[in-house]
């Protein structure tokens, strides 16, 4: 981050920072050690919110099942590999469950944002991490999803999914109404 602190005195500055190296080291450090303590305590607590009415295992497994059987799990992938560096400086190898691939998908005419003089914007969005929304649905009076907000419930805004979704979505909206319901459920806990 380009702070000092009490572990790290000096600054990492690369081979072409000339005048960083030549600052490299400080009289003091920048960080003192209670407010390291105090960033990396906030820091282990971070997390994404969970939902307080998770899925039992069976209801996540065949919910899972669902979610990968009708598409959905094509762009908003379960997880997702990370490299975690730890407070010594090690590589630690791990696996998130965000449920995006984090790419761009083209979407749809129908997402397209229009300006008031008439000029469309492209229709290609960044794949919306579900993680948290669950709690998002147990704490927002009036939660709205999509890009500009424009879906009102996990449901509709599926069913404003085309382009590259449109297959997905048709999926969803030919699965029997007992198991469209299992998936929103699923989504929901997340």
């Amino acid at each position: 981050m380009g702070v000092t602190s009490i572990d790290r005195p000096v600054d990492d500055c690369t081979a072409a920072e000339s005048q960083c190296l030549q600052q490299r080291h400080p009289q003091s450090a920048e960080m003192s050690g209670e407010l390291l303590d105090a960033l990396l305590t906030f820091e282990k607590w971070l997390s994404v919110p969970q939902n307080p009415q998770p899925a039992t295992p069976a209801q996540q497994a065949s919910g899972l099942k669902l979610f990968k059987a009708t598409g959905c799990s094509g762009c908003h992938q379960p997880e997702q590999p990370v490299m975690l560096m730890q407070a010594d400086g090690q590589a630690l190898r791990a696996r998130i469950a965000p449920y995006t691939d984090l790419s761009v998908h083209d979407l749809g005419p129908g997402l397209a944002d229009h300006e008031l003089v008439g000029v469309v914007h492209p229709t290609r969005w960044r794949t919306a991490p579900l993680w948290g929304i669950g709690y998002r649905l147990s704490r927002e009076s009036k939660p709205t999803f999509l890009h500009d907000g424009r879906a009102r419930s996990v449901e509709e805004a599926v069913l404003w999914h085309d382009g590259e979704a449109a297959v997905v979505r048709e999926r969803f909206e030919q699965l029997p109404r007992a198991r469209r319901e299992q998936l929103l459920r699923f989504v929901a806990a997340l």
